[in-house]
This record gives structure tokens, sequence and C-alpha cells, in this order.
């Protein structure tokens, strides 16, 4: 999460390494960020300008950190 102002309304960004194999194999990394609102009962694209992007950079990278990335943990709850 990138910013917040309250419970119902934040910034939210992912950072995604996307490889793709066909003949070659290429690879991308790409920073996004939302505003997110909760609507009901869900988290929702909120109206208003563009959020600044996030740092981009490589997943899992020592730059990626130092930028505040956090990778993605799978906890096994759910």
């Amino acid at each position: 999460m990138k910013g917040s102002d309250g419970d119902g309304w934040h910034v939210v960004c992912v950072l995604v390494e996307i490889t793709y194999t066909f003949r070659d194999q290429a690879r991308l990394a790409y920073g996004h960020c939302e505003r997110m609102t909760w609507q009901e009962d869900g988290w929702v694209i909120g109206a208003g300008a563009h959020p600044v992007p996030g740092p981009s950079t490589w997943p899992g990278t020592e730059l990626a950190s130092s930028a505040g990335w956090l990778a993605w943990a799978e906890t096994g709850q759910g």
C-alpha cells in the first residue's frame, strides 16, 4: 500500500514480473498503482486522478526492497 486516507481509501500498488516463452523468452517487470475505495462489500478502483506510479524495478531485487516493494507471501490461511 502506497498511501491511505482512513479505512475506506488507499493507493495500492503491485509489481509483477512476466515471462513469455514461445520460440524465445521475453521478460518484463511492471509496477502499477490504483486508487482503491471501499463500496458496499468490496474494493473498487476509485475516481480521481491516476496516482503517481511506484518505482519501477525487478521484483525480488535489493533495489525493489529498498524502494519499498514487498514480496507476496502465501500464509496457508484463508
